[in-house]
């Protein structure tokens, strides 16, 4: 188990075994604190390379790699058809908290709810 794990179940006070992922710690530390995980000590908490998470999390001018769309249909076949698609490199240009994720994608920008980012998984590129 790695150390960012370890580190984690300290937190949350549960023991994290060594097959659960980064997205299920943070969601078990989203739902035991009851606030957004980034606002607690994200600097602690550190992800794999490999690791998808969700594009809200990513950093202001950070390139990422988007691996898929969860959530309703209609939301991914909305993304597809602005471009958002599996394997598109995007950087995240504007990251504000709760609110907006603006991300550059070869030409164009696409401005996402902070719901409809954390919807969209992504790697770092």
């Amino acid at each position: 188990m790695s150390t960012a794990k370890a580190t984690a179940g300290r937190m949350l006070g549960v023991a994290l075994g060594p097959r659960t992922s980064w997205l299920h710690a943070m969601t078990s530390l989203f739902h035991l604190s009851g606030s957004a995980p980034a606002a607690r000590s994200a600097a602690v908490l550190e992800r794999p390379n490999d690791e998808p998470f969700p594009l809200a999390q990513a950093k202001v001018h950070e390139t990422v790699r988007v691996v898929g769309v969860r959530g309703e249909t209609n939301d991914a076949r909305r993304l597809a058809h602005l471009g958002l698609v599996a394997n598109t490199r995007v950087e995240v240009a504007c990251s504000s908290g709760w609110g907006v994720v603006v991300v550059l994608g070869g030409t164009s920008r696409l401005a996402l709810d902070r719901q409809m980012a954390d919807e969209v998984f992504v790697t770092r590129a």
